[in-house]
């Protein structure tokens, strides 16, 4: 009965969100942006399975498909794996807006370099996703993103793999295993594996792989050296993996209580040895990679945790870090991503104290304490990260820097719904409309990063609000759409995205960004007030003086281009650049000395 009403719920919040014309709830409207046959169409239907004689009608299709799973069937397997990645191949990224998308695309197409960019990357990051697809698309075989697409299927397909082995490491059955299967399997960490060149993506894969692992060592006691490679893999593709060594403890301490200490004798320690060796593996790979991870936090992780010491107010790191976390800002943005990603993770607790007093009551012990301890060992590191780092570019953009975690949660929340289902009998029905809310979420999620002109619409919406987000998200944003407006071939728009960014934050960058834009659109003027903005700001920047001096040549402005090349010689005399624009000057004067024509 709960779980009908939390599906009901979330529902109508996303009908409701999607209504509001502020932004407020922007992980819930997706349906306001999105193709009607990828929102409200969707949606409707899941409405429709609410009503008992239509969910009915699936259930037993629904079950059977369920019971084929807990049996490890290998045609079902291969249809949820199929299916995970037909949505990702048919809806791929095409907005290029999470994270760290356009710089890595740029990186892998040899436009900038990732040493440059990324020099925290690690090893098993940059090889999956920079000189793998530089060499595929060197040789000719297939572009960076084609190989991001298809790794990203595969991906998703072996995702859909590991939801169904959960369910099977909990004992689901029936229409129990297949809502928890496809909780996950269909959840909005699909988003991952749409063209994301970043470890992010195997970063989320991998967390539900650990959970599998881990539930399968603490029940049978075997199975650790599958999760000792994934733990070592993970902290050798992002430095956050170092949050799965949490799970792992308490695995290893649970095995330990369970199955390690029994057993008298030397033959009993010997048989123990590879399983304690598996688990010192990732410990020992940490302290291998210890420096070079403790230098990219350090480097990169430390200013997410806090405001600027420089800022007006800071009070210390402690009491900046607990204010940053839970003020009601961040926590609407931390409910937002949550909603988006994993909607089921918010009933949790009500789900977790209904079942309780049923599962105290009875002593099938269906979900024992040492299986609740490892999955509560994912929550907690989870809701951590969750509440206390802030991205730079924010949540909003930033939804990959909390992937693994919102994965950790689907993961918790799908055990609870198949929990729920295990022990309803007739009512089992609730799972259609339960699976229907979460793929039919993600639907529309994934059509918006395929579709560059609603994605962008929602994009734009989003910084005009209301409410108004701080000035750097939003000069971040609009840097962006302007970036995103040039690959379009819209100079127009871009220019005009750009002047919002420069307003918000006129920094040296985001000036020469604009005035790139302005020399698209052959605005010499524009361009070389751009970047007269950008060396007035940064005197030292040798390619703002060039770039003065090559808009100030469209613009037949002789002095001044003369002067912005004196400039750069000044800061840099052997720059072959100089020469070259020096000769265009000459070039110019002397056309328009002779007959009078625009050079």
């Amino acid at each position: 009965m709960v779980l009908g009403v939390v599906v009901a719920v979330l529902l109508a919040m996303r009908a409701a969100a999607s209504w509001d014309p502020s932004m407020r709830g922007w992980g819930a409207n997706s349906m306001r942006f999105a193709a009607p046959w990828f929102g409200w169409a969707p949606w409707a239907v899941a409405v429709l399975l609410l009503v008992p004689g239509v969910a009915k009608r699936v259930a037993p299709r629904l079950a059977a498909v369920g019971d084929a799973l807990a049996r490890n069937a290998v045609a079902a397997r291969l249809g949820i794996a199929l299916a995970a990645a037909a949505m990702v191949l048919a809806l791929p990224d095409r907005i290029w807006l999470m994270g760290d998308f356009l710089l890595r695309l740029g990186c892998a197409r040899g436009q900038i370099p990732v040493t440059m960019v990324f020099p925290q990357a690690l090893p098993l990051d940059l090889a999956l996703h920079h000189h793998l697809p530089v060499a595929l698309e060197r040789a000719g075989l297939m572009g960076s993103n084609v190989w991001e697409r298809m790794l990203g299927a595969v991906e998703a397909g072996a995702l859909a793999l590991a939801a169904a082995a959960l369910a099977r490491q909990l004992g689901l059955k029936g229409m129990a295993a297949a809502t928890a299967t496809g909780l996950i399997a269909f959840s909005g960490a699909l988003s991952m594996f749409t063209g994301y060149g970043k470890g992010f993506v195997e970063l989320t894969l991998a967390t539900v792989a650990v959970a599998v692992f881990a539930l399968r060592v603490v029940r049978e006691g075997r199975g650790a050296w599958p999760l000792a490679v994934t733990v070592t893999a993970s902290l050798m593709v992002h430095r956050s993996a170092v949050v799965l060594l949490l799970p792992l403890a308490a695995t290893a301490l649970l095995w330990w209580r369970a199955h390690g200490a029994a057993g008298p004798g030397f033959a009993g320690w010997r048989s123990r040895v590879p399983t304690l060796a598996a688990f010192a593996l990732p410990v020992v790979a940490t302290l291998a990679f210890a420096p070079l991870l403790v230098a990219s936090i350090r480097a990169v992780d430390a200013r997410h945790l806090a405001p600027d010491p420089a800022s007006p107010g800071f009070a210390g790191y402690p009491a900046a870090i607990a204010e940053a976390a839970f003020s009601p800002d961040h926590l609407g943005q931390v409910l937002n991503v949550t909603f988006q990603s994993a909607p089921f993770a918010l009933a949790a607790p009500a789900l977790a104290m209904v079942l309780a007093g049923p599962l105290r009551a009875t002593r099938l012990r269906r979900v024992p304490r040492r299986e609740a301890a490892v999955l509560g060992a994912f929550v907690l590191p989870a809701l951590a990260i969750l509440l206390f780092v802030h991205p730079r570019q924010g949540v909003f953009r930033d939804t990959d820097v909390f992937a693994p975690s919102l994965a950790a949660l689907a993961v918790a929340g799908a055990a609870l719904v198949g929990e729920a289902l295990r022990g309803a009998g007739p009512r089992a029905w609730v799972g259609v409309p339960a699976l229907a809310c979460a793929l039919f979420a993600t639907l529309p999620s994934l059509s918006l990063a395929a579709d560059v002109t609603r994605g962008l619409d929602r994009v734009r919406a989003y910084l005009d609000g209301p409410p108004r987000r701080p000035d750097e998200e939003r000069a971040l944003l609009w840097a962006f759409v302007g970036e995103r407006e040039v690959g379009l071939g819209a100079p127009d728009r871009a220019v005009a995205a750009f002047e919002r960014a420069v307003e918000l934050a006129p920094s040296p960058r985001l000036l020469i960004e604009l005035a790139l834009a302005e020399l698209d659109r052959r605005n010499y003027a524009g361009a070389q007030r751009a970047y007269a903005r950008a060396a007035e700001r940064l005197p030292g920047y040798t390619e703002a003086w060039l770039g003065l001096a090559d808009a100030s040549i469209g613009a037949r402005d002789w002095p001044e281009a003369e002067r912005a090349l004196s400039r750069a010689a000044a800061l840099e005399p052997g720059r072959r650049e100089i020469a070259m624009i020096g000769r265009a000057l000459q070039v110019a004067r002397a056309r328009e000395a002779a007959t009078g024509a625009t050079p």
